[in-house]
């Protein structure tokens, strides 16, 4: 059994809501019509090749991550680019989380939100941390990559998890509470060894939120600690400066089979990245997740689309992460559906 230190999703899981998008009807403006597409001005002209900029639309909610958080900066800049095509800045950045975010909008509370493949993967399935399917989710763009990071003690001497378990190794682990995406890598990377992190650690797991695991794996509570966290990473370079350690490697079959059965991505550490870093480690990551209901206007997913391709250069100075990846590559694992919208503006730009 997991030992709980603490508790965290303290925005919950809202899984009694109805697995519909049917919450709230879809904005509404003077330039759309009951389909939720723009109507086209007396001159016929166009912006972008097929909708008009300067339209009009009520609020819509976008719900990012926790205030102060990389999601809460990334989606307030992605606010205020996306505002720039409509009158009257109709989109307002909210805090929310990656668990908690499919079921919010899921209820009518968010039009558009950020989130990662693991949770819209279980959000579809009805898996956990869900207990109920939300189908209703379309992709409009998937964005920068978070990895999986098994970090433990330099003295470890094994370098990959097949190591640890041919070598029957036991070292006790932290992680963050069930449900958080950390934890939820980590778990069904050990299933696809056939191993759990219990059986790795002689039925003990040290559970803690935030700063309080990283605390207590710098304090030596224990010897190995899962992460998800973007390359490179400054908190995690300053974890491993303080505490001598290595990162623990994923076997390439492992990590194609992973990669297969859930659309994640198999992902390189460049040796020297981290401090004591002198091999490239192989690990597993997935895609965060520009999403927005299916009842989303056309118009507003086809300029949220633009929005990204366009200022990518921008958002690169507001999140490092995002120079990681190309712009072609926003058209790959969204896990949903594509928005039509989006997919209108992908088509013409020639990646769909």
């Amino acid at each position: 059994m997991k030992k709980m230190v603490s508790i965290m999703l303290s925005t919950a899981m809202l899984f009694t809501l109805l697995t519909s998008c049917g919450g709230s009807p879809a904005p509404t403006g003077s330039d759309v019509g009951k389909s939720g597409a723009p109507t086209q001005s007396s001159s016929g002209s166009t912006s972008g090749g097929t909708f008009e900029e300067g339209m009009s639309f009520d609020v819509m909610e976008f719900v990012t991550g926790p205030s102060g958080g990389g999601w809460a900066q990334i989606g307030a800049a992605i606010a205020d680019k996306a505002n720039g095509y409509f009158s009257g800045f109709p989109i307002t950045a909210t805090t929310g989380g990656s668990v908690a975010n499919p079921m919010v909008m899921a209820s009518g509370e968010a039009m558009i939100g950020l989130s990662q493949g693991i949770f819209l993967s279980a959000s579809l399935e009805g898996t956990e941390p869900y207990t109920e399917k939300v189908d209703c989710l379309r992709g409009i763009a998937s964005l920068d990559s978070s990895l999986l990071y098994l970090v433990c003690d330099a003295g470890v001497k094994e370098n990959t998890v097949g190591e640890l378990i041919a070598n029957g190794t036991k070292l006790s682990i932290g992680t963050l509470p069930a449900g958080n995406a950390a934890d939820m890598l980590m778990d069904l990377t050990l299933a696809e060894y056939g191993t759990t992190a219990e059986a790795l650690s002689n039925n003990s797991v040290y559970v803690a939120d935030g700063s309080a695991l990283t605390d207590a794996y710098s304090d030596h509570h224990f010897d190995l600690i899962s992460l998800n966290r973007a390359l490179p990473n400054a908190s995690l370079t300053e974890l491993m400066t303080g505490r001598d350690s290595k990162i623990l490697g994923i076997e390439e079959d492992m990590a194609q089979s992973l990669a297969e059965k859930y659309d994640w991505e198999i992902i390189t550490i460049p040796a020297g990245t981290y401090p004591g870093q002198e091999t490239d480690v192989l690990t597993v990551g997935m895609k965060s997740v520009l999403i927005v209901r299916d009842d989303c206007p056309d118009a507003v997913a086809y300029f949220l689309a633009k929005t990204m391709y366009d200022h990518k250069d921008y958002f690169e100075t507001v999140q490092t992460a995002y120079a990681a990846f190309d712009k072609e590559d926003m058209v790959n694992n969204l896990t949903v559906p594509v928005h039509p919208g989006a997919e209108l503006f992908w088509k013409e730009i020639g990646l769909m």
